[in-house]
């Protein structure tokens, strides 16, 4: 599957999308996008359905010019074989994610803001760029939405509860999937 190539984040940002979850595989992605590709990770953003084990417990991470790796990780275990909304949002030193419009997970950015003009060069939707997250993720995705800035809680509901047209179309400058799509 392909995207327009663009700059897809830099610094603010929010990514949602509806996930349904059959089997819960360590280290399955939603998606894992990055702008230099192994072993010289930098500007990466990574969405992942469960971290490092089958806990199905949801993470979100970015590369900021950086080796490490800032993340937040959800305590509240996704459902299997129910759609769920996802979402995660950056700002300049603050990031939180949703499970189905609940705040799930928060933390600081140790570094100024999000990714700096992460890329697709390396985009991965339902696995991973890295060898060692090579899980592909066993869900079905729709609406795969990105914006160029935090949207607050308010908007966040309203992401969730707005359906989108079947046609590819532009959310703030940013780019939105809208086609329901399954890895297995």
């Amino acid at each position: 599957m392909s995207v327009p190539a663009d700059v897809y984040f830099s610094a603010a940002l929010t990514v949602s999308s509806w996930v349904k979850v059959y089997s819960c595989r360590a280290d399955s992605h939603l998606f894992d996008f990055g702008d230099v590709g192994l072993p010289n990770i930098t500007n990466t953003v990574r969405f992942k359905l469960s971290t490092g084990d089958t806990s199905c417990m949801p993470s979100f991470s970015v590369f900021s010019n950086q080796t490490t790796e800032q993340t937040v990780k959800s305590i509240t275990p996704l459902r299997l074989g129910v759609w769920t909304y996802l979402a995660a949002t950056v700002d300049t030193n603050t990031m939180l994610m949703y499970i189905d419009g609940v705040v799930v997970a928060n933390g600081l950015l140790a570094q100024n803001g999000g990714p700096i003009n992460c890329t697709r060069a390396y985009a991965h939707f339902g696995s991973s760029q890295r060898v060692n997250d090579s899980a592909v993720a066993d869900a079905a995705f729709d609406e795969i939405r990105f914006y160029d800035r935090a949207l607050s809680y308010d908007e966040i509901v309203g992401d969730m509860t707005t359906p989108t047209l079947f046609t590819i179309s532009s959310i703030n400058g940013s780019f939105s999937m809208i086609s329901i799509f399954e890895i297995s």
